[in-house]
């Protein structure tokens, strides 16, 4: 008999719901952050502008400006947790229901290579956009630092072209939305 735990892994593992579920409570929680994050942008800007000397009350703006990069981070984490689960659904895999560990095809961060992986055709602005988000998720919005001298100065000599900033709460800015709409089509076909 197997144990609730094995049959929980397994049951996570061969189907695209709780994959979607997670990525939706990852966007959730990034929209959230990003929210805080042009507030706060906003917030110094206009101190900026008014002249303002900087004091110690505009330090808890300056910390809420400064989750930015986790709130990228999170939308990196929904992608990759969506277009997992997309590919989980795609090559049904719930034949295998002894599976110990991930199929070697979704271990990675890479999110072109996911998104390759389930046939949403991106464009090359889209391509730039996972691009960052994998880098995002793989190291600068979670350690200062990359693993390699190469990797960092070639970051900071391209400048993130990307961010999740188009300075609308409401709206995300439109290669994301098109990245997500192309997703979306893909979970409802």
């Amino acid at each position: 008999m197997k144990s609730i735990i094995t049959s929980s892994f397994n049951f996570v593992y061969n189907n695209k719901n709780p994959w979607i579920h997670k990525a939706n409570e990852l966007l959730h929680s990034a929209i959230i952050l990003r929210d805080i994050s042009i507030d706060a942008s906003k917030k110094i800007k206009k101190i900026k502008n008014n002249g303002n000397e900087v004091g110690p009350e505009v330090e808890v703006i300056i910390k809420d400006w400064s989750i930015f990069n986790q709130a990228t981070l999170l939308f990196g984490f929904f992608l990759e947790n969506i277009l997992k689960g997309i590919w989980i659904d795609k090559n049904n895999i719930k034949h295998d229901i002894n599976l110990k560990k991930l199929p070697k095809e979704l271990i990675t961060h890479n999110l072109v290579s996911l998104s390759q992986k389930v046939d949403i055709e991106l464009t090359k602005p889209e391509i730039k956009v996972l691009n960052q988000f994998t880098a995002c998720i793989i190291w600068y919005g979670r350690y200062p630092v990359t693993v390699k001298l190469e990797e960092y100065q070639k970051h900071f000599k391209s400048q993130p072209a990307y961010f999740i900033d188009n300075g609308l709460k409401e709206e995300l800015p439109k290669e994301l939305k098109s990245i997500i709409n192309k997703i979306s089509d893909k979970i409802n076909s």
